[in-house]
């Protein structure tokens, strides 16, 4: 059994080796700023429902006190006394595309007519929409859920607003709304389509999609990343999901997984080096650590510590890290969040954007 005296060691010493690390420029290089003066920094976490914190009571918010990582990790800062807003720009189904085009890194048109029939509200506007990355990197995309981060939309300079809304079978599609203008309008294919609900921040944490499609590769999925990164000055941070993207079919070279991973690793940190953090290794080297330092797990015996870290060992994630306490499932509960947002915070400190 870990006694309180050993957690409260070993939350010291976790402490103080973030405040230790050594304050840097990564490879994009970035500003700071000291929890020592009222300078505000703001921060946009943008993913899918990793990031919006599915099965939390804050999804889609960042609050102190919160269960979601970018509530964690507004938490995390507070407590250190960095003055922060931090924005949950996660929504649950989208996939690297349409996150990378909602945080306004992708030129975007209509590839088909946006028709009204005679009404204020048009057709579906889903997988009517072409992303273009670069020259090679084109993805047909679909906004889900909620687009207030995307709203208004501009096209041939008029406005438009975008909701997703529930229809038959248990699905959800998005539309487009106009105000009383002509009814037999209609959006020609072809048009620019300008997201204005975009902003500009200190820094964005871009969680990579976990529901990328197997027409994905390595090079699609650096192409997106790098256009996201750009919006800002490239003033980001890039977090891999923990889920295995690399064994998907043709993402990255590699007859086994072990190659495959090393491969998808090598091209990550080559084009992104320290503002790359890679789940799939780091959340299951540290899970445990972290969260028994901030208190989790504290009736635990030490055989119990043990079967958890030996499923962490194992790549799985355990039980007690998930939202709906079942070894291997995708979405993390509080306990797993906190690595998620710590990992974050670490980086933050790493690469200079805060300093404590």
């Amino acid at each position: 059994m870990i006694n309180r005296k050993t957690r409260c060691c070993i939350k010291k010493k976790l402490l103080l080796a973030s405040t230790m690390i050594v304050v840097c420029a990564g490879v994009f290089g970035s500003d700071y700023v000291s929890a020592k003066d009222s300078t505000k920094i703001t921060i946009k976490c943008t993913g899918d429902s990793l990031t919006e914190g599915y099965g939390m009571k804050d999804a889609h918010k960042a609050i102190l006190g919160g269960s979601s990582y970018p509530s964690i990790l507004y938490t995390f800062l507070n407590e250190n006394g960095v003055n922060a807003v931090v924005e949950n720009a996660g929504h649950g189904g989208e996939n690297t595309a349409t996150i990378i085009s909602r945080l306004g890194g992708a030129t975007l048109y209509a590839n088909e007519d946006f028709v009204f029939d005679g009404k204020l509200k048009s057709q579906s506007i889903d997988n009517k929409i072409t992303a273009v990355f670069d020259d090679k990197t084109k993805k047909t995309i679909s906004f889900k859920y909620t687009n207030t981060d995307v709203n208004p939309i501009l096209i041939n300079n008029r406005q438009y607003k975008a909701v997703t809304e529930a229809v038959p079978g248990n699905k959800w599609n998005t539309f487009l709304y106009k105000d009383a203008r002509d009814a037999s309008e209609k959006v020609k294919a072809g048009s620019v389509i300008k997201l204005t609900g975009t902003s500009n921040n200190d820094l964005n944490i871009i969680f990579a999609g976990s529901n990328d499609s197997e027409d994905i590769n390595i090079d699609d999925y650096v192409a997106m990343l790098k256009n996201g990164a750009a919006v800002n000055g490239n003033k980001c941070i890039i977090v891999g999901p923990h889920l295995k993207i690399y064994d998907r079919k043709n993402f990255v070279k590699g007859k086994t997984s072990a190659e495959r991973k090393k491969n998808y690793l090598k091209r990550m940190h080559k084009e992104f080096g320290d503002s790359f953090i890679d789940l799939s290794s780091d959340w299951y080297s540290r899970a445990l650590k972290i969260s028994t330092a901030r208190g989790y797990f504290s009736g635990y015996s030490d055989a119990q510590l043990a079967v958890i870290q030996k499923k962490l060992d194992k790549g799985i994630t355990p039980a007690e890290f998930t939202v709906n306490n079942t070894d291997g499932n995708v979405h993390f509960n509080e306990a797993g969040y906190t690595v998620v947002a710590y990992l974050v915070f670490e980086r933050m400190i790493k690469l200079g954007y805060i300093s404590l």
